[in-house]
């Protein structure tokens, strides 16, 4: 797998969004990097192998060990905790300004219309959620 080279250019601070490659198609995620790090460090924020796992599965080149790759760990907007990211699993990324914060009411809105809104958003890559 190639590394997309923004990833070397990378400083902690930056806000990202990026592709991984997955059985179920590419994740697109959306954070800010609070680290670059070894395994040593990332495994401490999620299953670093589980994640290999699925990456793999989809990745027709080989991948190095989890022990052996440098890993960005990633504050993504749509989570609470930070979660480790391999370079080798990115398959696209771009350094983004930090937009705004919008929020959008819907209103007499069934939870069904507000998850198809959620959703349509999504589908244009932004990171939103429901509260």
């Amino acid at each position: 797998m190639s590394i997309p080279t923004l990833l070397y250019r990378l400083t902690t601070g930056d806000t990202v969004k990026f592709k991984v490659k997955s059985l179920m198609g590419e994740k697109v995620y959306s954070g800010k990097v609070l680290a670059i790090a070894a395994y040593s460090i990332a495994h401490a924020y999620g299953d670093v192998g589980a994640m290999q796992t699925e990456v793999a599965q989809a990745e027709e080149d080989d991948l190095s060990s989890v022990k052996d790759q440098t890993y960005m760990i990633v504050k993504l907007d749509s989570e609470d905790r930070p979660r480790p990211f391999a370079f080798e699993w990115i398959k696209s990324i771009e350094r983004i300004e930090e937009g705004k914060t919008y929020t959008i009411t819907l209103f007499n809105a069934s939870a069904a219309d507000a998850n198809a809104a959620v959703s349509i958003l999504k589908g244009y890559n932004y990171s939103c959620k429901l509260s």
